[in-house]
């Protein structure tokens, strides 16, 4: 049997783990639930970020058996990045589209984020 998340899934557990708020700490083992991966590829995804300097990882200060993570200086510097060469990309595709297109997209858009997090929050019940 594969530890590896299904391949759609990589991107998007690494990108929750990243966007998290300043200061916003959580045990590891959730990032099994936002990518429905298994918490053994989850704990290798873990140790990457943390070898790569993006997250760092500590015990639970009332719970020893929780390990909790949180985004450092430096893995927060990464992901404004990606979202400033995103806004670059989407404004760069949507120069050419009318208003129409464009309210379109947004729907499609909402209508997507809507069904994920109706979709993550249903994974974690």
């Amino acid at each position: 049997m594969s530890n590896a998340a299904p391949r759609g899934k990589r991107p998007r557990i690494a990108g929750a783990m990243l966007t998290s708020k300043p200061g916003l700490t959580g045990p590891a083992k959730r990032l099994s639930y936002w990518g429905a991966a298994s918490v053994f590829w989850s704990a290798g995804l873990v140790e990457r970020l943390v070898e790569a300097g993006l997250i760092e990882r500590f015990s639970h200060p009332k719970d020893r058996r929780q390990v909790l993570v949180r985004i450092t200086d430096k893995g927060r510097e990464l992901v404004e990045g990606l979202k400033r060469g995103i806004v670059r990309n989407l404004q760069e595709l949507f120069k050419d589209l009318s208003q129409e297109d464009i309210e379109a997209w947004l729907r499609i858009y909402r209508t997507i984020i809507r069904r994920s997090t109706q979709q993550l929050h249903a994974a974690k019940s």
